[in-house]
C-alpha cells in the first residue's frame, strides 16, 4: 500500500511510500492475548529527512540516514478478570541512525478498569496508562492525547450516557522526548453508534 506524512509528522518532510505490514494475533486462552508484527514504510527521501523534537516543537535533529522504516512490534493483553485488564505493546525500529535510542522505540503500558458498552447505557471504564512514542518506532499512533515524538502517563474514562451515545475524554502530560519540554493535553468526544 502507500502511506503519506503530512506537516504533523515528526519526521520533518512530508513523505510519500510503500508501506507493508503484517501483524499476528493469538488468543492463547481466555485471559491471555498475544500480538507480533511488521511494518515497512520505504522512500528514498527518508535519508535526508530530519528528525524534529516532536510535532508541537519542530527543532530540527538528526538526519534519519536510511531509506526505510522497519519497525518491529510485539505486545499481549492479560484480562484479570470481568474488571480488570492489562495490555502492554513494545515496538521497534532497526534502521535509521537517530542516536538517542527512545526516537527508534516505543511502548505502552495501559491498565483498564471495566469499559463503557454502546449498548448498556450507565456503562463506564477508566484507564490509566504510560506511552513512549518514539519518532521512528510509530507510523501513525492513534492514542488522541499524545502523539509522536512525546513520552509520558494518560488517564482516561468512557461513559455511555444512553444507548449508542458514549464519551471519552483522556488527559496526557509528558516531555517532548528529545527536548525534555513539558507537554498536557486533553482530548474529549462524544460518538453517537448506528
Amino acid at each position: 500500500g502507500r502511506f503519506s506524512t503530512d506537516a504533523n509528522s515528526a519526521i520533518d518532510q512530508n513523505q510519500t511510500g510503500s508501506v507493508g505490514i503484517l501483524q499476528f494475533d493469538y488468543a492463547a486462552n481466555k485471559k491471555l492475548g498475544l500480538t507480533a508484527g511488521y511494518a515497512q514504510f520505504n522512500d528514498k527521501n527518508l535519508e535526508t529527512a530530519q528528525a524534529v523534537q516532536s510535532v508541537t516543537n519542530k527543532t530540527g535533529g538528526e538526519v534519519y540516514g536510511a531509506d526505510k522504516l522497519s519497525i518491529w512490534n510485539v505486545g499481549a493483553t492479560y484480562q484479570f478478570d470481568k474488571n480488570w485488564k492489562f495490555s502492554g505493546l513494545y515496538s521497534k525500529n532497526t534502521k535509521g541512525e537517530f542516536s538517542e535510542d527512545n526516537m527508534n522505540r516505543a511502548y505502552n503500558v495501559q491498565f483498564n478498569y471495566k469499559g463503557a458498552v454502546p449498548a448498556n447505557k450507565g456503562s463506564w471504564g477508566v484507564w490509566a496508562a504510560y506511552r513512549v512514542l518514539g519518532n521512528s518506532a510509530v507510523l501513525a499512533p492513534t492514542a488522541d492525547s499524545s502523539i509522536q515524538g512525546q513520552k509520558g502517563v494518560e488517564i482516561g474514562w468512557t461513559y455511555t450516557y444512553d444507548k449508542n451515545i458514549m464519551s471519552t475524554t483522556k488527559y496526557f502530560k509528558g516531555k517532548d522526548i528529545l527536548s525534555d519540554t513539558d507537554v498536557s493535553k486533553v482530548f474529549s468526544q462524544v460518538e453517537f453508534f448506528f
